[in-house]
């Protein structure tokens, strides 16, 4: 992707490139980083992002990546934030290119980055694509020690949302008549797969009630059997039958 874009405090006008188009669930585009040459001769790596609303066709700044960078890519996860991975950044330190590791999250709706999990090999010009489980596969691309043929797997954070009715949040205590079984559903911001569940959760517990604690009788049980998780895309939630 090749953008004319304005300094925020100059004003200088410069192209740039190696810039990924990411598309988000608010029908807006995040455009993010790049290699700018700007009109005066100079030139750099942007951390500068900017989101483009195709209703207004309009372009407008949003946050800053955490390291600028160029030549990496940009994944809408399930969750609706926007995965930045890989590339190449300059170092000043050493006044040098070099590839980070460090991965960043873009939140549309704070419109902020925050730092994310690291790769354990930095690359530059790589794929991340999205896959059925909500993981990001990371793949390909070069570094200093030339072009590597490995690839890794990112796991998107978890964005417990809470359980919805028929079980309440705590401090409830939720009552339910013995063999029972109860829709528990919960939501993790979107659709993360169906390896939510930690091998051998949900588990019982035997527990001492608070005195005094509020307590609610659960309005919906199925019949019991086996249990299972399933998810309803319609409204955003798991369901795990229990």
């Amino acid at each position: 992707m090749i953008r004319r874009i304005r300094h925020r405090t100059s004003g200088l006008e410069y192209l740039a490139w190696f810039a990924p188009v990411s598309p988000t669930f608010t029908h807006r585009t995040l455009i993010a980083g790049g290699w700018a040459a700007v009109q005066n001769g100079a030139d750099g790596i942007l951390a500068d992002a900017t989101l483009y609303d195709p209703a207004t066709k309009t372009f407008t700044d949003t946050g800053s990546l955490g390291i600028g960078r160029y030549g990496h890519t940009g994944t809408l996860l399930n969750n609706g934030m926007v995965l930045i991975t890989g590339g190449g950044a300059f170092d000043p330190a050493s006044n040098a290119l070099y590839n980070p590791t460090t991965g960043e999250l873009y939140d549309p709706t704070t419109e902020t980055f925050t730092a994310t999990g690291s790769m354990s090999s930095g690359r530059g010009h790589l794929t991340a694509t999205l896959l059925d489980d909500a993981d990001v596969l990371v793949a390909g691309g070069g570094n200093a020690n030339g072009i590597t043929d490995s690839a890794e797997l990112y796991t998107p954070p978890y964005a417990f949302m809470g359980f919805f009715p028929p079980v309440d949040n705590l401090p409830t205590y939720n009552r339910a008549r013995a063999g029972s079984a109860i829709p528990v559903k919960f939501g993790l911001g979107g659709y993360m797969g169906m390896g939510v569940l930690a091998p051998g959760y949900p588990q019982s517990v035997r527990i001492n009630c608070a005195a005094g604690a509020p307590q609610d009788a659960v309005e919906e049980t199925v019949t019991a059997g086996s249990s299972s998780l399933s998810y309803d895309a319609a409204t955003g939630r798991y369901i795990y039958v229990w």
